[in-house]
């Protein structure tokens, strides 16, 4: 734990704070796992997590990603692959001209 810091749930502190203990609150998300996360006004607005947090929030977004593009790849083809339209038609009917579009 940072040293002065509130303990509700995570850490906690005011932004005003935090940019004068920058460092130690790095140190602290990395060497103890933990979570600080910044105020302002009292409300919270960002946190500072521990990279593993983020690795393990990505991995949820790209699984998350997977599943839904294979449930659009499915009803594309349960739907016998459509064609969907050309490049052409699409320029046409955005009114885009091919020099637009380079």
């Amino acid at each position: 734990m940072v040293e002065g810091l509130a303990q509700i749930g995570d850490d906690r502190l005011s932004t005003e704070a935090a940019g004068e203990r920058f460092g130690e609150m790095v140190e602290h998300a990395a060497r103890d796992k933990a979570r600080v996360v910044l105020t302002r006004n009292g409300e919270p607005i960002a946190a500072l997590v521990p990279i593993e947090d983020v690795e393990a929030l990505e991995a949820i977004e790209d699984a998350e990603d997977a599943r839904l593009a294979e449930e659009a790849i499915a009803a594309w083809e349960a739907a016998g692959r459509p064609l969907g339209i050309s490049h052409a038609e699409m320029l046409e009917r955005y009114g885009i001209t091919p020099d637009d579009a380079s």
